[in-house]
């Protein structure tokens, strides 16, 4: 009987058993892989073993979570991609409407109501107050 840590070695084969220190290292197509040769997967750190009924359901349940988290990190490599690159992530930025300084002006003069200046600038509550907010950073 061959043990062995790594995954990819080629001498693997069914009654051999393959011993890792984390569930998260092995992928989830390798691990199905690995059982689907017949191959014995049991873990260091628990009481698991693919020879087992509750292996082998545990052993579903790990490739679903491996291949999970394999998603994340390579949804999160492409964001940290996406940023080094300059370009902006989540929802547009809003843009101040034309008559924005005018109205703004008037609202903060208090010739105007605030509920009178969302109307004309066809904005709602909370733009309005997000766009008075980064004027008011600006001319700080």
């Amino acid at each position: 009987m061959t043990t062995s840590r790594h995954p990819e070695d080629s001498q693997l084969k069914a009654d051999n058993t393959l011993v890792v220190v984390s569930m998260f290292r092995l992928a989830g197509d390798a691990l199905n892989t690995l059982t689907g040769k017949g191959i014995v997967f049991a873990l260091d750190t628990e009481n698991l073993d693919t020879s087992s009924s509750a292996g082998k359901i545990m052993t579903m349940v790990i490739g679903a979570l491996g291949e999970f988290e394999n998603t994340r990190q390579r949804q999160r490599e492409g964001i940290d991609r996406a940023r080094a690159k300059g370009k902006h992530l989540g929802r547009p930025r809003t843009t101040y409407p034309a008559q924005w300084d005018e109205i703004y002006q008037m609202w903060r003069q208090d010739r105007i109501t605030a509920t009178a200046a969302m109307l004309q600038l066809r904005l709602k509550r909370t733009t309005f107050y997000k766009l008075v907010k980064e004027s008011q950073q600006q001319t700080a």
